[in-house]
């Protein structure tokens, strides 16, 4: 999205260049320019269109120390590297054989009669460039505050809050932001209207505003960051991945995409090595990176590789010295993530102070506090404390959003199913078929598409809980299977407060287990329990307090193992169960079943 450039600019091309401060500004992106870098293309602006000769460009840039043609040729390449420039098609710098180099873009005074306000909304994009988005907060609020009819100030601002944990200021943002829109270019305009229907649920508008403006302006890359976004959100993984490779393209090493493309592929896609290349990356790029799974990322492969010590080493790292330096939704992360495991070595202890801790950080009320109670919720559940997880599951009835409050009424439907109270369960039940759609929105993504699927696959858990609840293994078996296959198994939001948690699908998979064994099919149920066994990445790093369900299918696959006769395979199964969880107090209820196992006679 352009703006206008401050006093001394020059328009090159579709880029704005400010050799006071060596920003390049293009399709709203801000970069800054080392001192080497803005002195050439200052000079090369200044005498354009005419040829810069080597030696004249070396004598200005260098002060005339001795410098190699070669030294200026990598200088060259590094600039037209970051302008989106290729020597072979060249757009903007072109070389003029054996003399020197020239600006072939149209080069023109940016004007003088800017207002101070538009050049303190360029200053404001360098650092929501960097997601130094408390910076970016405050100079954009004085943009608003010194020019309150610009429009694409208010867009950036919705962003800035969103950022903030603040999803109220975004949304009243964004819808200023629109109103103010005549007076914006075609750029701005689909910009400003794309975040406007972000902020207001509409994610079909998202796309098609977002892909305008990219048929307008490919080399625009937060509008290609946000479709990104937007195709993940339409379960369109694949598109997203294309459009994560365009936004490498027009920003080669961006730290934030290559952050984004490493979620998609760990959370969206599950290749664990490709997301663990892109996250290296990010690290080495952006030492104080403001969120957390980048760091967290070499713990995930250690646990997934059973190098327990490893794993622990470097959580303890990240909560040590930089939990405080991640935005909420990046400590929130670590806290979470900290507590899966120290939940699967059996400090219970931990875990729960660890996500007691994360919903005290979010702000009362956020998805980031739904998010860390339905957590905190779950594993209480699969510990055993059932009257503790009722108190948190209703804690999110009362107070989270529409997807929390809808993932607290099937978790609170599935209990009372289980509890024999079919009243309540049934209750539930209809409620989830009326989930509102008022907040249609989580963490300033539109999630009404999430939102049907859960009015339409959420009873159907609960009605197969009821139905084993009665003894209708048949009724029960179709129920968890039509839920399972339209749960998805990975996330489909680009951060995973905004989707089905696949905990769901897990419930859905558990479901059809425990059905095909009320039937008395073991070996079908057997199977069904390996596949959820299978899923080690969604059980201990996708799924919502994923290392319960874990635990709990392995008793019941040792149970059902034995029941076949195969007992040594039922021990192995149970003496996982005792070794990771034998030591908690009181005992969770997989570990019980474990131990009556293990005491049963051959």
């Amino acid at each position: 999205m352009a703006t206008s450039p401050s006093p001394g600019s020059y328009r090159v091309g579709d880029g704005v260049f400010d050799p006071s401060d060596g920003t390049w500004t293009v399709a709203g992106s801000s970069r800054i320019l080392s001192p080497r870098l803005a002195q050439i293309l200052a000079v090369l602006a200044a005498a354009a269109p005419a040829v810069v000769r080597k030696d004249e460009l070396i004598a200005r840039v260098w002060d005339g120390r001795p410098v190699s043609d070669a030294a200026l040729t990598q200088r060259i390449k590094e600039l037209r590297r970051i302008l989106g420039d290729d020597a072979r098609r060249p757009r903007i710098i072109q070389t003029a054989a054996k003399r020197g180099y020239r600006l072939l873009a149209p080069v023109s005074a940016a004007g003088a009669c800017d207002s101070g306000a538009r050049t303190i909304l360029t200053r404001a994009l360098v650092y929501a460039d960097r997601f130094e988005w408390g910076k970016a907060h405050d100079l954009l609020h004085a943009v608003v505050t010194a020019e309150p009819g610009l429009a694409i100030a208010w867009a950036w601002l919705a962003y800035a809050h969103l950022w903030r944990e603040d999803p109220e200021g975004a949304t009243v943002a964004a819808a200023t932001a629109a109103g103010l829109i005549a007076g914006a270019s075609e750029a701005d305009r689909h910009f400003i209207l794309a975040t406007h229907a972000s902020f207001s649920g509409q994610l079909a508008d998202m796309i098609d505003h977002l892909e305008l403006l990219l048929a307008d302006s490919p080399d625009d890359f937060w509008g290609a960051y946000r479709l990104a976004h937007a195709y993940l959100l339409a379960s369109r993984v694949d598109d997203s991945l294309r459009m994560r490779e365009h936004c490498d393209r027009l920003r080669p090493d961006h730290p934030f995409n290559l952050s984004e493309r490493g979620f998609t592929r760990l959370f969206a896609a599950g290749d664990v090595d490709g997301a663990a290349a892109d996250y290296t990356r990010v690290v080495a790029l952006a030492p104080n990176h403001p969120f957390a799974i980048p760091f967290l990322m070499p713990s995930f492969r250690a646990w997934l590789a059973g190098d327990l010590a490893a794993a622990r080493t470097v959580l303890d790292e990240v909560l040590d010295r930089r939990l405080e330096t991640f935005l909420p939704l990046g400590r929130v992360s670590a806290l979470v993530h900290d507590a899966r495991f120290r939940l699967f070595v059996g400090d219970a202890a931990t875990a729960l102070a660890d996500l007691q801790r994360a919903a005290a950080t979010a702000r009362p009320g956020s998805t980031l506090e739904g998010w860390a109670r339905l957590e905190l919720a779950l594993t209480l559940l699969d510990l055993g404390d059932t009257g503790a997880a009722l108190v948190e599951l209703a804690a999110v009835e009362c107070a989270g959003t529409s997807l929390n409050q809808a993932e607290a009424w099937l978790w609170l439907g599935v209990c009372a199913a289980r509890a024999g109270d079919a009243a309540t369960a049934t209750a539930l039940a209809a409620a989830l078929r009326n989930t509102p759609h008022e907040s249609c929105r989580e963490f300033g993504y539109p999630t009404g598409r999430v939102i049907e699927r859960v009015r339409r696959v959420f009873p159907l858990l609960v009605q197969g809980e009821l139905a084993l609840a009665k003894g209708n293994g048949d009724t029960a078996l179709a129920a968890f299977s039509d839920a399972a296959a339209a749960l998805p198994l990975r996330l489909d939001a680009p951060v995973p407060l905004s989707t089905t948690d696949p905990r769901d699908h897990l419930l859905a998979l558990e479901g059809i287990a425990r059905a095909h064994a009320a039937l008395g099919a073991y070996e079908a149920a057997i199977t069904a329990e390996t596949r959820l066994l299978d899923q080690r990445l969604v059980l201990f790093i996708t799924a919502r307090a994923g290392v319960g369900s874990y635990f709990s299918a392995l008793a019941r696959r040792a149970g059902l193992l034995l029941a076949s006769g195969r007992r040594h395979e039922a021990a192995a199964d149970a003496s996982e169960v005792i070794t990771r969880w034998g030591g908690l107090a009181p005992e969770p209820p997989a570990v019980r079943v474990a131990r009556a196992l293990a005491l049963a006679p051959p």
